[in-house]
């Protein structure tokens, strides 16, 4: 194993990249109303880490989505063909 470019010369190290999509399930947030189609509108949202997000007013609680972990900001619906 060679050293990571931060480790002393003697130590083993190890790196771990994050990656930079996550499909997350969202477990609280307000309902969305039939006839609020205002473009851009978004409430807020707990994921299941925790986590805190924007999301548009369409998404429920139980709906899975895709957050970009360098941003933390809602990216869309995952892609079936990808899960």
């Amino acid at each position: 194993m060679t050293p990571a470019p931060s480790c002393p010369t003697k130590a083993t190290c190890s790196v771990v990249e994050a990656p930079n999509f996550v499909d997350l399930v969202v477990t609280k947030t307000d309902p969305g109303f039939a006839g609020n189609t205002a473009t851009n509108t978004l409430k807020p949202a707990t994921l299941e880490t925790g986590a805190e997000v924007k999301v548009p007013l369409f998404i429920n609680e139980g709906d899975k989505i895709q957050i970009d972990t360098r941003t933390g900001e809602y990216l869309g619906r995952p892609r079936p063909d990808l899960q």
